[in-house]
C-alpha cells in the first residue's frame, strides 16, 4: 500500500504522523510512506526574471527544513518514509501527486471546526478531495492516539452508491486495518418522536398518523434495505461484520456513536464541487465535523 502524507510543519502534520507511528498495524505489511511538502510556485510572469534552478533549489531547501523539524519532534523509526518537495497550489499539487504515484491513500490533518463556524476541512483538504479520487483519511488534532493494535471500523451507509464504494474500498484494502480489525455497517433512521415533533399540528388536531410500532417497523425495513447490500459484500468476501441500527438525527447519532465506540469511521462521497458540503454532502460534512474519530472518505 502506498500512503501519501502531505506535511507543512504545522501541528496538524505532526498529529498525523504521531497517529500513524502509533497505529502501525493500520499500514499493512509493507507500506510505502511518501511525505510530501508543497512549496508555492512562482508565477510565470515573475519566473522569467529568475533563475529556474535557483528557485527550485530554494524551494527544496525550505521543504527539507520542514522534514527535518518534523523528524526532530516525531519518532518515525519503522515507517521509513520517502520525502519529496513539489511546487504548486497545495490542494491541486497533492491531488496530482497522489494520482501520479497511484497512491492508495492520502492522510491529512483537519481542524474539525463546527460546520456552522467554518469549513471544517480547510481549503487544502477540500481541494484535495475535489481533485482526486484517492481516498482521504482525516485526523483531527484532538483525535486520541491509539493505545491498542485492535481496530474497530464503522462504515456509514445510506443505501446509495457512495456507501457501497466505501464498503468496496474497505474490502479491497482489508490489510490496512490490521489482522484484528472488526467491522460494523452503520445506518441511522429518524426516531418516532422526530415524526411527532415535525407534525405537531396534526398530532394536536387529529392524532398521530401512524402508531409508534408502525413507524418503527417501517424504519427497520428501511434499515435492512440500506445495510443489506453492504452486509452481502462482506459475506461474499468472507469477512464478518455487524449491522448497527442507530436512531435519531443521522449526523448526530453517527458522530456520537463513532466517538464512543469506533477507532475509525468510513464514509462515501460523491466528490463534486470544491467546498465541504458540495464535496461530501451535508450529513457527511456534519458527521466529520463533530466526531473526533478518524474519518476515511472514499469517493465514488
Amino acid at each position: 500500500m502506498r500512503i501519501l502524507v502531505p506535511v507543512d510543519g504545522s501541528n496538524h502534520s505532526r498529529k498525523v504522523l504521531q497517529f500513524l507511528a502509533a497505529r502501525r498495524t493500520l499500514l499493512g505489511s509493507s507500506p510505502t510512506i511518501d511525505l510530501v511538502n508543497v512549496q508555492h510556485s512562482v508565477p510565470a510572469a515573475v519566473m522569467q526574471f529568475l533563475d529556474l534552478q535557483a528557485v527550485r533549489s530554494a524551494s527544496e531547501a525550505e521543504g527539507r527544513k520542514v522534514f527535518d523539524a518534523i523528524k526532530a519532534d516525531v519518532d518515525l523509526s519503522g515507517l521509513e518514509p520517502e520525502e519529496k518537495v513539489i511546487l504548486g497550489d497545495a490542494g491541486t499539487a497533492i491531488a496530482e501527486e497522489a494520482d501520479r504515484t497511484e497512491a492508495d491513500l492520502i492522510v491529512m490533518g483537519t481542524r474539525g471546526l463546527n460546520p456552522v463556524k467554518g469549513l471544517f476541512l480547510g481549503s487544502v483538504s477540500t481541494s484535495v478531495l475535489a481533485h482526486t479520487k484517492t481516498p482521504l483519511l482525516l485526523i483531527r488534532n484532538d483525535t486520541p492516539v491509539p493505545e491498542t493494535s485492535d481496530v474497530k471500523v464503522g462504515i456509514a451507509v445510506d443505501g446509495s452508491e457512495n456507501g457501497i464504494a466505501a464498503v468496496e474500498y474497505v474490502l479491497s484494502n482489508a490489510e490496512f486495518f490490521g489482522p484484528n480489525a472488526t467491522f460494523e455497517i452503520i445506518h441511522a433512521t429518524p426516531a418516532y418522536h422526530t415524526l411527532l415533533s415535525t407534525s405537531a399540528y396534526m398530532v394536536d388536531t387529529i392524532g398521530p398518523l401512524v402508531t409508534e410500532k408502525e413507524f418503527n417497523d417501517g424504519q427497520e425495513k428501511l434499515f435492512e434495505e440500506a445495510v443489506g447490500p453492504a452486509v452481502d459484500l462482506f459475506r461474499a468476501a468472507g469477512l464478518p461484520c455487524e449491522a448497527r441500527h442507530l436512531t435519531g438525527d443521522a449526523a448526530v447519532a453517527i458522530a456520537e456513536y463513532a466517538d464512543k465506540n469506533l477507532d475509525m469511521l468510513v464514509m462515501g462521497s460523491h466528490g463534486r464541487g470544491n467546498f465541504s458540503s458540495a464535496v461530501m454532502g451535508s450529513t457527511a460534512m456534519h458527521i466529520a465535523a463533530e466526531t473526533k474519530a478518524p474519518i476515511l472518505i472514499v469517493r465514488k
